[in-house]
C-alpha cells in the first residue's frame, strides 16, 4: 500500500508548482469529489478548477498542516495563501492578500491514488478578504 501522506505531500508540491498535470496524477481519473463547485466532478475538471484558481491567484501557495492516516483515509488541514490578481468566482482582481483554511478527507484506492475527496473550505472568509462580501460589523 502506498504512503498516503506522501501522496498528499507530492500533491501539495505539484499544487505549489502550479503543475496541473502532476497534481491530478495523485487522483483516480473518476475520483468522486464533495465540496467543490458544480461541474468539478473528476480529476480533469479538478485540475481545470485549480488552473483557473492559479490564474486568479498567481502566487498561490498551499501549506500542509496536520495530516492523519487511518486505514484507506487521510484527513488533512491545509492553508491556501496568495494575492487576488485576476477574476475569482466572478470577482474582479482586488489585489488583496487571501488566506483560506480548509479541511479535506481523502479516501485512497488500492492503487494508492485518491478515489474520493471531501473538502470544506472557508470561502466565505476568502470572499470577504477580496471585498466581494462585507464583513460583519
Amino acid at each position: 500500500m502506498a504512503d498516503k501522506i506522501g501522496v498528499v505531500r507530492t500533491a501539495v508540491d505539484a499544487w505549489n508548482a502550479h503543475d496541473r498535470d502532476r497534481y491530478v496524477t495523485g487522483y483516480e481519473p473518476d475520483v468522486t469529489l464533495h465540496g467543490f463547485p458544480a461541474g468539478v466532478d473528476d480529476a480533469a475538471t479538478l485540475g481545470d478548477f485549480f488552473a483557473g484558481f492559479w490564474t486568479a491567484v498567481p502566487d498561490a501557495r498551499l501549506e500542509l498542516g496536520d495530516a492523519f492516516e487511518a486505514g484507506d483515509r487521510v484527513a488533512a488541514r491545509l492553508t491556501i495563501t496568495g494575492t487576488h490578481e485576476g477574476e475569482l468566482m466572478g470577482v474582479p482582481a482586488s489585489h488583496r492578500p487571501i488566506s483560506v483554511e480548509l479541511i479535506t478527507i481523502l479516501r485512497f484506492s488500492d492503487q494508492g491514488r485518491i478515489a474520493e475527496r471531501w473538502n470544506v473550505a472557508d470561502f466565505l472568509s476568502m470572499l470577504q478578504q477580496i471585498g466581494a462580501i462585507p464583513t460583519a460589523a
